[in-house]
Protein backbone atom coordinates (compact mmCIF):
# COMPACT_ATOMS: atom_id res chain seq x y z
CA UNK A 1 0.00 0.00 0.00
CA UNK A 2 0.57 3.38 -0.03
CA UNK A 3 0.02 7.19 -0.11
CA UNK A 4 -3.87 7.83 -0.13
CA UNK A 5 -4.48 3.51 -0.21
CA UNK A 6 -7.40 2.42 2.42
CA UNK A 7 -8.74 -0.53 3.57
CA UNK A 8 -11.55 -1.47 5.51
CA UNK A 9 -14.25 -0.70 3.05
CA UNK A 10 -15.18 -4.08 3.07
CA UNK A 11 -16.21 -4.00 6.24
CA UNK A 12 -18.18 -1.14 6.01
CA UNK A 13 -19.96 -1.89 2.84
CA UNK A 14 -21.35 -5.34 3.55
CA UNK A 15 -21.39 -5.33 7.68
CA UNK A 16 -18.97 -7.62 7.72
CA UNK A 17 -15.83 -7.76 10.75
CA UNK A 18 -12.49 -6.43 9.52
CA UNK A 19 -10.46 -9.33 8.38
CA UNK A 20 -7.61 -6.75 6.95
CA UNK A 21 -3.84 -6.78 9.41
CA UNK A 22 -2.17 -3.82 7.91
CA UNK A 23 1.32 -3.32 9.39
CA UNK A 24 3.75 0.33 8.65
CA UNK A 25 7.41 -0.58 8.63
CA UNK A 26 7.73 3.26 8.29
CA UNK A 27 6.31 6.34 10.19
CA UNK A 28 2.68 6.66 8.54
CA UNK A 29 -0.59 8.97 9.16
CA UNK A 30 -3.44 7.06 9.21
CA UNK A 31 -7.29 8.64 8.98
CA UNK A 32 -10.02 6.76 10.45
CA UNK A 33 -13.71 7.11 8.74
CA UNK A 34 -16.75 5.38 10.95
CA UNK A 35 -20.11 4.29 8.83
CA UNK A 36 -22.10 7.26 8.87
CA UNK A 37 -19.03 9.80 7.30
CA UNK A 38 -18.52 6.91 4.86
CA UNK A 39 -22.41 6.79 3.41
CA UNK A 40 -22.57 10.60 3.46
CA UNK A 41 -19.32 11.01 1.48
CA UNK A 42 -18.89 7.24 -0.46
CA UNK A 43 -21.78 7.96 -3.32
CA UNK A 44 -22.16 7.40 -6.83
CA UNK A 45 -19.83 5.87 -9.14
CA UNK A 46 -16.50 5.92 -6.38
CA UNK A 47 -19.55 3.73 -4.29
CA UNK A 48 -19.66 0.99 -7.23
CA UNK A 49 -15.65 1.04 -8.23
CA UNK A 50 -15.31 0.32 -4.28
CA UNK A 51 -17.84 -2.58 -5.37
CA UNK A 52 -16.19 -3.79 -8.45
CA UNK A 53 -12.62 -3.39 -6.43
CA UNK A 54 -14.20 -6.10 -3.67
CA UNK A 55 -15.23 -8.42 -5.82
CA UNK A 56 -11.94 -8.43 -7.64
CA UNK A 57 -9.97 -8.84 -4.38
CA UNK A 58 -10.01 -12.94 -4.31
CA UNK A 59 -7.21 -14.21 -5.38
CA UNK A 60 -8.09 -17.97 -5.02
CA UNK A 61 -9.59 -18.31 -8.51
CA UNK A 62 -8.56 -21.33 -9.82
CA UNK A 63 -8.58 -21.62 -13.87
CA UNK A 64 -10.49 -24.73 -13.61
CA UNK A 65 -13.74 -22.24 -12.07
CA UNK A 66 -13.89 -20.30 -14.72
CA UNK A 67 -15.77 -20.31 -18.32
CA UNK A 68 -15.38 -19.03 -21.25
CA UNK A 69 -17.85 -16.38 -22.57
CA UNK A 70 -16.14 -15.28 -25.96
CA UNK A 71 -12.83 -13.48 -27.08
CA UNK A 72 -12.14 -10.20 -26.25
CA UNK A 73 -8.91 -8.96 -28.06
CA UNK A 74 -5.54 -10.52 -29.41
CA UNK A 75 -2.16 -9.52 -29.73
CA UNK A 76 1.71 -10.49 -31.24
CA UNK A 77 1.23 -12.56 -27.90
CA UNK A 78 -2.09 -14.44 -27.97
CA UNK A 79 -5.66 -13.93 -27.20
CA UNK A 80 -7.57 -12.08 -24.45
CA UNK A 81 -11.03 -13.89 -23.79
CA UNK A 82 -13.96 -12.93 -21.54
CA UNK A 83 -14.06 -15.45 -18.41
CA UNK A 84 -16.17 -15.83 -15.53
CA UNK A 85 -16.17 -17.21 -12.30
CA UNK A 86 -18.67 -20.67 -11.82
CA UNK A 87 -19.26 -19.79 -8.60
CA UNK A 88 -19.64 -15.72 -7.83
CA UNK A 89 -20.64 -14.99 -11.32
CA UNK A 90 -17.66 -12.26 -11.58
CA UNK A 91 -16.32 -11.61 -15.12
CA UNK A 92 -12.57 -11.09 -16.00
CA UNK A 93 -10.35 -11.13 -18.93
CA UNK A 94 -7.70 -13.81 -19.18
CA UNK A 95 -4.72 -12.83 -21.42
CA UNK A 96 -3.42 -16.14 -22.48
CA UNK A 97 0.85 -16.23 -23.79
CA UNK A 98 2.12 -18.88 -25.00
CA UNK A 99 5.22 -20.18 -23.45
CA UNK A 100 6.53 -21.35 -26.76
CA UNK A 101 6.60 -18.39 -28.63
CA UNK A 102 7.56 -16.48 -25.29
CA UNK A 103 10.57 -18.56 -25.59
CA UNK A 104 11.26 -18.15 -28.88
CA UNK A 105 10.99 -14.64 -29.12
CA UNK A 106 13.24 -14.11 -25.83
CA UNK A 107 10.21 -12.20 -24.10
CA UNK A 108 10.69 -14.90 -21.06
CA UNK A 109 11.78 -12.29 -18.73
CA UNK A 110 9.60 -9.53 -19.65
CA UNK A 111 7.09 -11.76 -18.73
CA UNK A 112 8.01 -11.93 -15.39
CA UNK A 113 8.58 -8.47 -14.86
CA UNK A 114 5.33 -7.63 -16.59
CA UNK A 115 3.61 -10.02 -13.69
CA UNK A 116 5.47 -8.88 -10.46
CA UNK A 117 4.78 -5.00 -11.70
CA UNK A 118 1.44 -5.29 -12.21
CA UNK A 119 0.48 -7.70 -8.77
CA UNK A 120 1.36 -4.32 -6.59
CA UNK A 121 -0.39 -1.87 -8.60
CA UNK A 122 -3.73 -0.66 -7.03
CA UNK A 123 -4.89 2.14 -8.56
CA UNK A 124 -8.44 3.28 -10.17
CA UNK A 125 -6.99 4.52 -13.46
CA UNK A 126 -4.65 1.30 -13.84
CA UNK A 127 -6.04 -2.02 -14.97
CA UNK A 128 -6.60 -4.50 -11.79
CA UNK A 129 -4.77 -7.61 -11.75
CA UNK A 130 -5.93 -10.88 -10.11
CA UNK A 131 -3.22 -13.65 -10.38
CA UNK A 132 -1.70 -15.60 -12.70
CA UNK A 133 -1.93 -19.24 -13.76
CA UNK A 134 0.50 -21.70 -16.05
CA UNK A 135 -0.26 -24.37 -17.94
CA UNK A 136 1.98 -27.07 -20.60
CA UNK A 137 1.32 -24.87 -23.23
CA UNK A 138 0.64 -21.22 -21.72
CA UNK A 139 0.76 -18.64 -18.82
CA UNK A 140 -2.29 -16.94 -18.16
CA UNK A 141 -3.08 -13.20 -16.28
CA UNK A 142 -6.00 -12.83 -14.97
CA UNK A 143 -6.81 -9.06 -14.98
CA UNK A 144 -10.05 -6.57 -14.37
CA UNK A 145 -12.41 -6.95 -17.68
CA UNK A 146 -12.76 -3.43 -18.83
CA UNK A 147 -15.99 -3.09 -20.59
CA UNK A 148 -15.77 0.56 -22.68
CA UNK A 149 -13.49 0.05 -25.13
CA UNK A 150 -10.27 1.69 -26.34
CA UNK A 151 -10.31 5.88 -25.59
CA UNK A 152 -9.33 5.69 -29.06
CA UNK A 153 -13.17 4.53 -29.66
CA UNK A 154 -13.91 7.88 -27.35
CA UNK A 155 -12.05 9.83 -29.65
CA UNK A 156 -14.16 8.67 -32.87
CA UNK A 157 -16.79 9.71 -31.48
CA UNK A 158 -16.37 12.99 -29.83
CA UNK A 159 -13.47 14.05 -32.80
CA UNK A 160 -10.45 16.99 -31.44
CA UNK A 161 -10.99 17.18 -27.84
CA UNK A 162 -11.66 20.47 -26.23
CA UNK A 163 -9.35 21.74 -23.56
CA UNK A 164 -12.05 20.90 -21.19
CA UNK A 165 -12.66 17.05 -22.42
CA UNK A 166 -8.58 17.05 -22.71
CA UNK A 167 -8.45 18.09 -18.87
CA UNK A 168 -10.21 14.71 -18.05
CA UNK A 169 -8.67 12.20 -19.67
CA UNK A 170 -4.89 13.71 -19.59
CA UNK A 171 -5.73 14.36 -16.17
CA UNK A 172 -6.30 10.69 -15.55
CA UNK A 173 -3.08 9.55 -17.27
CA UNK A 174 -1.52 11.99 -15.01
CA UNK A 175 -2.60 10.43 -11.82
CA UNK A 176 -1.93 6.60 -12.80
CA UNK A 177 1.75 7.53 -14.07
CA UNK A 178 2.38 9.57 -11.12
CA UNK A 179 1.51 6.20 -9.21
CA UNK A 180 3.61 4.25 -11.00
CA UNK A 181 6.82 6.54 -10.94
CA UNK A 182 6.40 6.65 -7.02
CA UNK A 183 6.98 2.76 -7.49
CA UNK A 184 9.56 3.79 -9.67
CA UNK A 185 8.07 1.94 -12.64
CA UNK A 186 8.56 3.67 -15.98
CA UNK A 187 5.40 2.42 -17.96
CA UNK A 188 7.55 3.15 -21.36
CA UNK A 189 4.33 2.50 -23.96
CA UNK A 190 1.58 5.08 -23.31
CA UNK A 191 -0.51 5.25 -26.44
CA UNK A 192 -4.23 5.73 -26.85
CA UNK A 193 -4.24 2.42 -27.77
CA UNK A 194 -3.15 1.59 -24.35
CA UNK A 195 -5.70 2.93 -22.73
CA UNK A 196 -9.44 1.65 -22.36
CA UNK A 197 -12.57 2.82 -21.04
CA UNK A 198 -14.48 1.10 -17.89
CA UNK A 199 -18.47 1.30 -17.95
CA UNK A 200 -18.34 4.97 -16.50
CA UNK A 201 -16.99 6.25 -18.89
CA UNK A 202 -13.26 6.43 -16.76
CA UNK A 203 -10.18 5.64 -18.16
CA UNK A 204 -8.17 2.75 -17.20
CA UNK A 205 -4.10 2.24 -18.44
CA UNK A 206 -3.56 -1.39 -19.50
CA UNK A 207 -0.27 -3.37 -20.98
CA UNK A 208 2.30 -3.72 -18.87
CA UNK A 209 4.18 -5.64 -21.39
CA UNK A 210 7.39 -3.41 -21.76
CA UNK A 211 7.39 -1.38 -18.11
CA UNK A 212 10.34 -1.77 -16.01
CA UNK A 213 11.42 -0.68 -12.71
CA UNK A 214 14.32 1.91 -12.59
CA UNK A 215 16.65 0.19 -9.99
CA UNK A 216 19.68 1.13 -10.86
CA UNK A 217 18.99 5.05 -12.00
CA UNK A 218 19.17 4.60 -15.42
CA UNK A 219 17.22 2.32 -18.13
CA UNK A 220 19.37 1.84 -21.57
CA UNK A 221 17.55 -0.05 -23.91
CA UNK A 222 15.33 1.48 -26.39
CA UNK A 223 11.56 0.23 -26.19
CA UNK A 224 8.26 1.76 -26.87
CA UNK A 225 6.32 2.69 -29.74
CA UNK A 226 8.37 4.85 -32.30
CA UNK A 227 6.03 7.98 -32.39
CA UNK A 228 5.72 7.87 -28.97
CA UNK A 229 9.52 7.31 -27.62
CA UNK A 230 11.63 9.76 -25.95
CA UNK A 231 14.89 11.40 -27.57
CA UNK A 232 16.79 9.76 -24.76
CA UNK A 233 14.75 6.78 -24.79
CA UNK A 234 15.95 6.31 -28.88
CA UNK A 235 19.87 6.99 -28.33
CA UNK A 236 19.22 3.99 -25.57
CA UNK A 237 22.28 6.33 -23.02
CA UNK A 238 20.47 5.94 -20.23
CA UNK A 239 16.93 7.37 -19.08
CA UNK A 240 14.18 7.45 -16.41
CA UNK A 241 10.58 7.60 -15.25
CA UNK A 242 10.80 11.02 -17.10
CA UNK A 243 10.70 9.26 -20.44
CA UNK A 244 6.97 8.59 -19.90
CA UNK A 245 6.65 12.49 -19.79
CA UNK A 246 7.44 13.63 -23.04
CA UNK A 247 4.96 10.44 -24.53
CA UNK A 248 2.40 11.63 -22.60
CA UNK A 249 3.02 14.72 -24.37
CA UNK A 250 2.86 13.54 -28.18
CA UNK A 251 -0.54 11.96 -26.43
CA UNK A 252 -1.83 15.40 -25.72
CA UNK A 253 -1.00 16.92 -29.43
CA UNK A 254 -2.85 13.81 -30.84
CA UNK A 255 -5.80 14.22 -28.89
CA UNK A 256 -6.01 17.85 -29.78
CA UNK A 257 -4.90 18.12 -33.01
CA UNK A 258 -5.24 14.70 -34.52
CA UNK A 259 -1.77 14.28 -35.65
CA UNK A 260 1.84 12.98 -34.17
CA UNK A 261 4.16 16.44 -33.43
CA UNK A 262 6.95 14.35 -35.10
CA UNK A 263 7.00 12.63 -38.32
CA UNK A 264 3.27 12.33 -38.78
CA UNK A 265 3.43 12.07 -42.34
CA UNK A 266 5.44 9.18 -42.41
CA UNK A 267 3.44 5.46 -42.63
CA UNK A 268 4.87 3.28 -39.81
CA UNK A 269 4.08 0.42 -42.61
CA UNK A 270 6.78 1.58 -45.12
CA UNK A 271 10.31 0.21 -44.97
CA UNK A 272 12.63 2.41 -42.60
CA UNK A 273 9.86 4.04 -41.26
CA UNK A 274 10.85 3.65 -37.78
CA UNK A 275 14.42 5.67 -38.35
CA UNK A 276 12.57 8.14 -40.03
CA UNK A 277 10.41 8.66 -37.55
CA UNK A 278 13.46 8.41 -34.75
CA UNK A 279 15.49 11.39 -37.08
CA UNK A 280 12.05 13.31 -36.87
CA UNK A 281 11.59 13.40 -33.21
CA UNK A 282 15.54 14.33 -32.64
CA UNK A 283 16.16 16.76 -34.96
CA UNK A 284 12.62 18.13 -35.82
CA UNK A 285 10.94 21.49 -34.19
CA UNK A 286 7.82 21.07 -32.58
CA UNK A 287 4.93 22.87 -34.93
CA UNK A 288 1.34 23.36 -34.37
CA UNK A 289 -1.45 23.60 -36.57
CA UNK A 290 -2.55 27.27 -37.23
CA UNK A 291 -5.86 26.50 -35.36
CA UNK A 292 -4.77 26.04 -32.10
CA UNK A 293 -4.41 29.37 -30.06
CA UNK A 294 -4.47 28.58 -26.54
CA UNK A 295 -1.63 29.74 -24.96
CA UNK A 296 -1.92 27.61 -22.29
CA UNK A 297 -2.40 23.83 -24.39
CA UNK A 298 0.60 25.36 -25.81
CA UNK A 299 3.04 25.90 -23.01
CA UNK A 300 1.51 22.49 -21.51
CA UNK A 301 2.64 20.11 -24.43
CA UNK A 302 6.06 22.54 -25.18
CA UNK A 303 6.97 21.58 -21.77
CA UNK A 304 6.23 17.88 -21.85
CA UNK A 305 7.41 17.51 -25.67
CA UNK A 306 11.37 19.46 -23.85
CA UNK A 307 13.96 17.26 -25.54
CA UNK A 308 16.07 17.75 -22.65
CA UNK A 309 14.62 15.33 -19.91
CA UNK A 310 16.30 17.30 -16.96
CA UNK A 311 13.83 20.75 -18.33
CA UNK A 312 10.70 18.62 -19.18
CA UNK A 313 7.94 19.75 -17.34
CA UNK A 314 7.31 17.38 -14.09
CA UNK A 315 10.59 16.05 -14.13
CA UNK A 316 12.04 19.32 -11.99
CA UNK A 317 11.83 19.44 -7.91
CA UNK A 318 8.51 20.08 -8.31
CA UNK A 319 7.83 16.67 -9.85
CA UNK A 320 3.85 16.20 -10.01
CA UNK A 321 3.03 19.46 -8.57
CA UNK A 322 4.31 21.54 -11.55
CA UNK A 323 2.28 19.62 -13.81
CA UNK A 324 -0.74 19.54 -11.54
CA UNK A 325 -0.62 23.16 -10.96
CA UNK A 326 -0.04 24.57 -15.12
CA UNK A 327 -2.47 26.66 -16.10
CA UNK A 328 -3.31 23.65 -18.74
CA UNK A 329 -5.45 22.69 -16.07
CA UNK A 330 -6.93 26.04 -14.32
CA UNK A 331 -10.40 25.00 -13.08
CA UNK A 332 -9.70 21.33 -12.78
CA UNK A 333 -10.81 19.70 -9.72
CA UNK A 334 -8.30 16.83 -8.95
CA UNK A 335 -10.42 15.54 -6.08
CA UNK A 336 -13.31 15.43 -7.69
CA UNK A 337 -11.25 13.22 -11.04
CA UNK A 338 -10.08 10.85 -8.09
CA UNK A 339 -13.41 10.43 -6.56
CA UNK A 340 -15.03 9.67 -10.00
CA UNK A 341 -17.18 12.72 -9.27
CA UNK A 342 -16.24 14.14 -12.99
CA UNK A 343 -19.05 13.75 -15.47
CA UNK A 344 -17.12 12.01 -17.87
CA UNK A 345 -16.94 13.45 -21.49
CA UNK A 346 -18.28 9.75 -23.09
CA UNK A 347 -19.95 7.24 -21.42
CA UNK A 348 -20.32 3.69 -23.55
CA UNK A 349 -23.71 2.71 -24.93
CA UNK A 350 -22.57 -0.75 -24.78
CA UNK A 351 -19.75 -2.83 -23.84
CA UNK A 352 -17.37 -3.02 -26.69
CA UNK A 353 -14.14 -4.85 -26.98
CA UNK A 354 -11.72 -4.58 -29.35
CA UNK A 355 -12.25 -8.20 -30.68
CA UNK A 356 -15.68 -6.82 -32.44
CA UNK A 357 -13.75 -3.91 -34.62
CA UNK A 358 -10.24 -6.64 -35.82
CA UNK A 359 -12.57 -9.80 -36.61
CA UNK A 360 -16.67 -8.67 -36.55
CA UNK A 361 -17.70 -12.28 -37.69
CA UNK A 362 -16.65 -13.75 -34.12
CA UNK A 363 -14.05 -16.48 -34.88
CA UNK A 364 -14.31 -19.95 -34.40
CA UNK A 365 -15.58 -19.73 -30.47
CA UNK A 366 -15.51 -22.93 -29.44
CA UNK A 367 -12.17 -23.40 -30.27
CA UNK A 368 -10.55 -19.81 -29.06
CA UNK A 369 -12.68 -20.61 -25.85
CA UNK A 370 -10.53 -23.88 -24.47
CA UNK A 371 -9.25 -22.39 -21.16
CA UNK A 372 -6.69 -25.24 -20.64
CA UNK A 373 -4.47 -27.70 -22.60
CA UNK A 374 -6.73 -30.59 -23.30
CA UNK A 375 -6.11 -33.74 -20.47
CA UNK A 376 -3.32 -35.76 -21.52
CA UNK A 377 -2.12 -33.25 -24.53
CA UNK A 378 1.52 -31.92 -24.99
CA UNK A 379 2.99 -29.48 -27.10
CA UNK A 380 2.98 -31.92 -30.46
CA UNK A 381 4.86 -29.90 -33.31
CA UNK A 382 4.74 -30.01 -37.06
CA UNK A 383 8.10 -30.47 -38.75
CA UNK A 384 8.94 -32.06 -42.18
CA UNK A 385 12.07 -34.02 -42.57
CA UNK A 386 13.63 -32.91 -46.24
CA UNK A 387 15.27 -35.12 -48.83
CA UNK A 388 14.47 -38.17 -47.18
CA UNK A 389 13.38 -41.60 -48.68
CA UNK A 390 11.56 -44.78 -48.27
CA UNK A 391 11.42 -45.71 -44.85
CA UNK A 392 13.20 -42.70 -43.63
CA UNK A 393 10.16 -40.21 -44.57
CA UNK A 394 7.54 -41.73 -41.98
CA UNK A 395 9.47 -39.33 -40.21
CA UNK A 396 7.47 -36.49 -41.80
CA UNK A 397 5.25 -35.04 -38.99
CA UNK A 398 4.87 -34.13 -35.64
CA UNK A 399 7.46 -34.65 -32.15
CA UNK A 400 6.92 -33.37 -29.09
CA UNK A 401 10.38 -33.72 -25.84
CA UNK A 402 9.08 -36.86 -24.18
CA UNK A 403 11.33 -36.71 -21.02
CA UNK A 404 13.71 -38.94 -19.87
CA UNK A 405 13.78 -43.01 -19.39
CA UNK A 406 16.43 -44.57 -17.55
CA UNK A 407 18.63 -41.33 -17.15
CA UNK A 408 18.45 -40.91 -21.21
CA UNK A 409 16.37 -38.04 -22.91
CA UNK A 410 14.07 -38.50 -25.46
CA UNK A 411 12.16 -36.86 -28.41
CA UNK A 412 9.07 -38.84 -29.78
CA UNK A 413 7.46 -38.78 -32.97
CA UNK A 414 3.96 -38.89 -33.46
CA UNK A 415 3.63 -42.45 -34.49
CA UNK A 416 5.39 -43.38 -30.85
CA UNK A 417 8.62 -43.83 -32.08
CA UNK A 418 11.08 -42.71 -29.71
CA UNK A 419 14.36 -40.95 -30.03
CA UNK A 420 17.19 -40.88 -27.32
CA UNK A 421 19.93 -37.35 -27.84
CA UNK A 422 22.89 -36.80 -26.60
CA UNK A 423 25.08 -33.68 -26.58
CA UNK A 424 28.30 -33.76 -28.42
CA UNK A 425 30.16 -30.38 -29.85
CA UNK A 426 27.54 -28.41 -28.89
CA UNK A 427 24.68 -29.73 -30.45
CA UNK A 428 22.42 -32.19 -29.84
CA UNK A 429 22.24 -35.63 -31.62
CA UNK A 430 19.03 -38.15 -31.93
CA UNK A 431 19.74 -41.28 -32.52
CA UNK A 432 17.56 -43.97 -33.97
CA UNK A 433 17.67 -47.65 -35.78
CA UNK A 434 14.61 -46.61 -38.19
CA UNK A 435 17.18 -43.80 -40.06
CA UNK A 436 19.30 -46.08 -41.00
CA UNK A 437 21.73 -46.10 -38.19
CA UNK A 438 22.47 -42.50 -39.03
CA UNK A 439 22.58 -39.29 -36.41
CA UNK A 440 19.91 -36.59 -36.53
CA UNK A 441 21.22 -33.57 -36.37
CA UNK A 442 19.49 -31.27 -33.70
CA UNK A 443 20.61 -27.45 -33.96
CA UNK A 444 20.26 -26.18 -30.17
CA UNK A 445 18.87 -22.17 -30.46
CA UNK A 446 19.59 -20.37 -27.71
CA UNK A 447 21.33 -17.73 -25.77
CA UNK A 448 23.32 -19.72 -23.27
CA UNK A 449 26.30 -20.06 -23.34
CA UNK A 450 27.48 -23.41 -25.52
CA UNK A 451 26.84 -26.52 -24.27
CA UNK A 452 29.00 -28.76 -22.36
CA UNK A 453 30.17 -31.92 -24.72
CA UNK A 454 28.10 -35.08 -23.32
CA UNK A 455 26.19 -32.74 -21.03
CA UNK A 456 22.23 -33.23 -21.94
CA UNK A 457 20.80 -29.36 -22.42
CA UNK A 458 18.54 -28.22 -19.09
CA UNK A 459 15.26 -26.37 -19.81
CA UNK A 460 12.21 -26.54 -21.54
CA UNK A 461 12.31 -27.06 -25.28
CA UNK A 462 10.32 -27.34 -28.03
CA UNK A 463 10.63 -28.69 -31.70
CA UNK A 464 10.72 -25.63 -33.85
CA UNK A 465 11.27 -27.13 -37.79
CA UNK A 466 13.25 -29.30 -39.19
CA UNK A 467 15.45 -29.47 -42.37
CA UNK A 468 18.46 -30.90 -43.76
CA UNK A 469 22.06 -29.38 -43.66
CA UNK A 470 24.00 -32.36 -44.86
CA UNK A 471 22.17 -34.95 -42.43
CA UNK A 472 18.37 -34.52 -41.30
CA UNK A 473 18.48 -31.75 -38.48
CA UNK A 474 15.21 -30.47 -36.10
CA UNK A 475 16.06 -26.66 -34.69
CA UNK A 476 15.07 -26.48 -31.16
CA UNK A 477 13.88 -23.72 -29.54
CA UNK A 478 15.61 -23.46 -26.36
CA UNK A 479 14.52 -22.15 -22.57
CA UNK A 480 17.84 -21.66 -21.18
CA UNK A 481 16.86 -20.62 -17.87
CA UNK A 482 13.09 -22.37 -17.18
CA UNK A 483 13.11 -20.86 -13.63
CA UNK A 484 10.74 -18.13 -14.84
CA UNK A 485 7.58 -20.34 -15.07
CA UNK A 486 8.12 -21.17 -11.23
CA UNK A 487 6.34 -17.48 -10.60
CA UNK A 488 3.42 -18.26 -11.87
Amino acid sequence: MGVGDYVGERALLYDEPRSATVKTVMDSELWRIDLTAFKQVVRGPILDYMKDRIAFQNTKVELDSLTCNRVVGRGGFGLVKMVQSKETGTRYALKCVSIKQAVETGQTQNLLAERNILAELDHPFVIKFIRTFKSNQYVYFLMELVTGGELLDALQELGLLSHAQAQFYVGAIILALEFLHERRIAYLDLKGENCLIDSHGYLKIIDFGVAERVVNGKIFEARGTPFYMAPEVILARGYTTVADLWSLGVCVFDFMTGQFPFGNEIDPREAGATEQIFAKTLKGRLKFPAGMKAKAVKDFIKGLLEKDPSQRLGAKAEGYAELKAHPFFEGFTWDALLARQLEPPYKPKKEVYAEDADNPAGGEESELCILADKAGEDAWEQATLSGLTGESAAYNGKFRPAGTHEGRPYLQHANGDMFIYTVNGGRIWLLSPKLGDSDVEVWLQSSSSPLDSHAPPEGRWQVRSLSVSGVPSIKVCMDPDPRWLEEF
